[in-house]
């Protein structure tokens, strides 16, 4: 069964998605490549497997950018035995991605994993001032994701009211603008892999459940017919700006007649 691997910046619904496709029970999610030790689940973390496997001394956390295509391949050979016949899903944030890059070619993870004839699925985010301030916010609350069973209740403090958080406007622009080049970098890579799809964030649920776009394309990129009433097991932490952010009337004049300026209005 061949992997799945979701390539995304942070805070593009990597987790939604992911949590989607383990409730579908079709797939084995691997979880986010890299993250620190017990920030994933145990038997699928990197640097855990690593370790399980007697290999502690090759790669260590803090991340070395000394991975090789032995070491991916101990990992991933021990992760597929674990998974217990089910095509794993693997989450790529670009951060990894760019920085695993050898001159020249094609960056190592990405093409270790085309190696292994893996589905590619770039996961964008059409409004990248709200995913800058929930990356952000996420940095300064500590909370990534929110199991569903919180709907309707704030974890922020114990309180009702959501934490808000002040944006840096002199450089907003700027940051925007190096984020969606970003996105037009990784799309000009993936268009080197076999296969590979493209779906945005806001193109993932319809009415609560998987979207009849993303439900089509898992089963153009794996062949697998996830339920179309499948439902995320984590909520969406998505508050519109203007509960959010401080300085929002500023950052909205500061955005006015840009190309982002249908971010901040939307």
């Amino acid at each position: 069964m061949k992997p799945l691997v979701i390539v995304a910046q942070r805070r593009s619904g990597t987790n939604m998605l992911q949590s989607m496709l383990k409730a579908s029970g079709g797939f084995a999610v691997a979880h986010e490549i890299f993250l620190p030790p017990g920030r994933s689940v145990p038997r699928f973390n990197y640097w855990m497997v690593l370790d399980s496997l007697g290999e502690a001394s090759i790669c260590r956390w803090p991340y070395s950018r000394s991975h090789s295509q032995d070491q991916l391949r101990l990992y991933y050979e021990e992760v597929l035995r674990r998974a217990e016949g089910k095509p794993l899903v693997f989450d790529i944030k670009y951060d990894w991605m760019f920085q695993t890059l050898p001159a020249p070619g094609t960056p190592l993870v990405m093409d270790f994993f085309d190696g292994q004839q893996a589905a590619f699925l770039h996961v964008r985010r059409r409004n990248l001032l709200e995913q800058y301030v929930s990356d952000v916010r996420a940095v300064k609350t500590g909370e990534w994701v929110r199991p569903s069973a919180s709907k309707g209740r704030s974890r922020d403090a114990g309180e009702n009211a959501p934490i808000m958080v002040r944006i840096d406007t002199s450089g907003i622009e700027r940051i925007l603008k190096g984020r969606s080049r970003l996105v037009e970098e990784m799309a000009g890579l993936l268009r080197g892999v076999a296969t590979c799809g493209t779906i945005d964030y806001e193109d993932m649920l319809q009415d609560g459940h998987a979207s009849p776009a993303l439900v089509s394309l898992i089963r153009e990129l794996t062949g697998i017919e996830i339920p179309a009433d499948v439902v995320p097991l984590l909520e969406k932490i998505a508050l519109p700006l203007e509960e959010i952010v401080e300085n929002y009337d500023d950052l909205r004049a500061c955005l006015a007649g840009t190309e982002f300026d249908a971010c901040v209005r939307a």
